[in-house]
């Protein structure tokens, strides 16, 4: 290949490039929700990357979520009017199928690995635990289609050898069932 080849060569690149780029139908992304994961309390933060068109009138994105947990119940030999809140944490990462926004509403589905990562307060065992995880949503667009956004998601988590909260009352199990979120998210 001579200079000549090598320059159209990245000339076609950065115009490939530029196309994903302005296919994307948005920048990075950045949320936070406050809802229920199996059946415990929860605080989320995540970072989507931006939404890439894959085929027809979908675009896909990776998504990376932190999780802090808190598991109602009686430690093991306390009294049983004293109820803690103790915390634990999981990750999430995997991808998100969406469709274009219409009508200011945009639908997606996610699905990807978990890790949870319990604490000295609530295990006997501090090693992580792998498990799955998937989703659906909606967004709300507040300004246009644009940035702004308010969403519902709904789905369930699985963690595989489940792993339980040991020096609680009855070691419940951690990371198992139904997750329901709300929250807000906004795009650069």
């Amino acid at each position: 290949m001579d200079g000549g080849d090598g320059m159209r060569m990245n000339a076609v690149l950065v115009c490939l490039f530029g196309a994903a780029v302005t296919a994307a139908s948005f920048g990075q992304g950045l949320g936070f929700s406050k809802g229920m994961m199996a059946g415990d309390s929860s605080y989320t933060l995540d970072i989507t990357s931006p939404y890439l068109h894959a085929w027809g009138s979908q675009y896909v994105a990776a998504r990376l979520s932190g999780d802090v947990m808190a598991k109602e119940g009686v430690l093991s030999g306390e009294d049983t009017d004293s109820i803690v809140w103790p915390a634990y944490f999981t990750g999430r990462l995997g991808i998100a199928l969406a469709t274009l926004p219409r009508d200011s509403l945009r639908l997606y589905a996610g699905a990807g690995g978990m890790a949870l990562f319990p604490t000295g307060t609530i295990a006997s065992s501090l090693g992580p635990s792998l498990g799955f995880y998937v989703d659906t949503g909606v967004e709300f667009f507040l300004d246009d289609g644009k940035h702004a956004t308010m969403f519902l998601e709904v789905g369930t988590a699985a963690t595989l050898g489940k792993p339980a909260a040991a020096k609680m009352r009855q070691a419940p199990i951690l990371g198992n069932g139904p997750v329901a979120l709300a929250g807000a998210r906004y795009y650069f």
